[in-house]
């Protein structure tokens, strides 16, 4: 008995050490506070999540790894910014956390910026609309538009576009309900409800251990969705017309990545022609993350056991595509053939003097002095396609 017990107390203190290395080990590496309680957010029935009307929360910058702490305000649609004036020309800007603003202020926001810089081009009576929401991408877009936007008058959409809309995509869609013709209609929540005893170590950041075990349980969660729904997803992807050219991606050696891509063109185009039955004119931005301008820090993220597991079982599984500055050409492309205005802002950051300034240091978000060079690149552009019928110039 006594040998057992010596036995199970050395199985007991081996498993308490190498917890404590490991923890040691994540911290080291980033992992520690990944997992943030974001503010605002409220869960929808339709859509993945939403911003809760009224609301004003801090957002501590130790979370948001950013400069520091902002206060977040939603007026009563539960968009950041303020109330819509009526006989306003409204333009909608729809896009992720990058259109939110992430890390900002209201007014730093790029929706906020664009609507300056428009102003001082002589487009007074224009009303920047943010439509943007953390976490979102191209295929919840059609369906926020649908709830939010559709009867609102809008007489401009911009759709920016971020380099995680690939991957998410495939993510929301997995978690999708389908119609009968095969379109999404709503993207219910999926994920395991995490107990509120745990999430009391898991958003104050006490355990490194437990928010990677949590990332496990996602993320091996995710992967089943994604096998599960690969048949809605190929059909979506057949359907016709096929939207994008296999040797557009040939030519940047993306060939694996069709399906991808061909998926979210289709999407971006649901999202037109809602947008255009709605008496809306429709285009589109790409920018650059802050990660394809300076270095950060190792994102501890990355490690995950699953991951190697999932390689291991199915080692001719293509992972996820990402995409890439290469992709850009094939978006343009793309817009070209669908006849939608597109500004690629890339080469404007890449060559301002101050582009690492443009981003947080430990975050990939735009500063409040990124959004506004972006937000002036872009409102010189927009001022030369919009339609001169919907909007008045001084």
């Amino acid at each position: 008995m006594t040998r057992w017990v010596r036995v199970l107390a050395g199985a007991a203190l081996g498993l308490a050490g190498g917890v404590v290395l490991f923890e040691w080990y994540l911290r080291a590496h980033g992992f520690l506070g990944r997992l943030t309680p974001y503010p605002c957010v409220v869960e929808d029935a339709v859509l993945p999540h939403a911003l809760r009307p009224g609301c004003r929360e801090v957002a501590k910058a130790s979370a948001l790894r950013t400069v520091k702490d902002v206060e977040y305000e939603t007026n009563t649609l539960g968009l950041r910014g303020p109330e819509i004036v009526s006989g306003k020309e409204l333009l909608l800007v729809l896009g992720d956390s990058f259109t939110e603003g992430f890390g900002l202020s209201n007014s730093d926001t790029f929706p906020a910026r664009l609507e300056q810089v428009l102003h001082t081009r002589g487009l007074g009576q224009v009303q920047v609309i943010n439509g943007g929401v953390t976490g979102y991408s191209t295929a919840v877009y059609p369906l926020l538009f649908q709830k939010k936007f559709a009867a609102m008058g809008i007489r401009c959409v911009l759709l920016n576009f971020d380099f995680s809309d690939l991957a998410d995509d495939i993510e929301f869609l997995s978690r999708a309900r389908y119609d009968e013709s095969g379109q999404p209609v709503a993207f219910p929540r999926s994920a395991p409800q995490v107990p509120h005893w745990l999430a009391a170590i898991l958003y104050t950041h006490r355990s490194a251990v437990m928010e990677f075990v949590c990332q496990e349980i996602a993320r091996a969660h995710n992967a089943r969705l994604r096998r599960d729904s690969e048949p809605s997803q190929r059909r979506l992807v057949a359907a016709s017309p096929q939207l994008i050219d296999p040797r557009w991606l040939k030519e940047k050696s993306l060939d694996r990545c069709w399906e991808q891509y061909e998926l979210t063109a289709k999407m971006i185009l649901r999202l037109k022609e809602e947008v255009e039955q709605a008496g809306a004119s429709f285009a589109m931005h790409v920018y650059l993350p802050g990660g394809e301008v300076k270095p950060y820090p190792p994102d501890g993220t990355k490690i995950s056991f699953w991951a190697q597991w999932e390689h291991l079982i199915a080692p001719n599984e293509q992972p996820l595509c990402r995409f890439t500055v290469e992709g850009i050409d094939v978006l343009r492309r793309f817009a070209a053939a669908q006849g939608i205005p597109f500004f690629d802002s890339s080469d404007v950051v890449r060559h301002s003097p101050v582009k690492t300034q443009l981003y947080f240091d430990l975050d990939t978000h735009w500063t409040g002095q990124g959004a506004a060079v972006v937000a002036e690149a872009v409102a010189g552009w927009l001022v030369t396609i919009l339609p001169t019928d919907r909007f008045h110039r001084s």
